[in-house]
């Protein structure tokens, strides 16, 4: 996972987080900028981020204290071993997530037995 907040911030977040996935930061937004990720007030206005919100909150999550770039849509690119991009999954607006059985499904179209 890379998020764009500061190191500071990164240490914060994996004391929570760090037994799921490996993490990294980058504060200069370059990884995103090269997987053409959207950043920008698009992300964050129209309709389409209210049904997001009430979803997670029913959940239980809330927003804490934003700790990198506010205005950066995240999204997922599966790289395999030789470089190839597998799939790739551009969030539109905030909490777009594609679903962890999305992304199963997706992994699974690409005939790969391992990445």
């Amino acid at each position: 996972m890379i998020g764009n907040g500061s190191i500071n911030a990164l240490g914060e977040f994996a004391h929570l987080n760090a037994q799921f996935v490996d993490l990294y930061t980058d504060p200069s937004l370059k990884t995103y900028q090269t997987l053409g990720l959207r950043h920008g007030l698009g992300g964050l206005s129209g309709w389409a981020m209210i049904p997001n919100a009430v979803r997670a909150m029913k959940k239980g999550h809330r927003q804490g204290k934003t700790k990198g770039d506010p205005l950066q849509q995240g999204g997922i690119c599966v790289v395999d071993t030789s470089g190839t991009v597998l799939f790739s999954h551009r969030d539109k607006t905030g909490g777009d997530h594609l679903s962890v059985d999305g992304l199963l499904q997706q992994l699974e179209s690409t005939g790969k037995d391992s990445i």
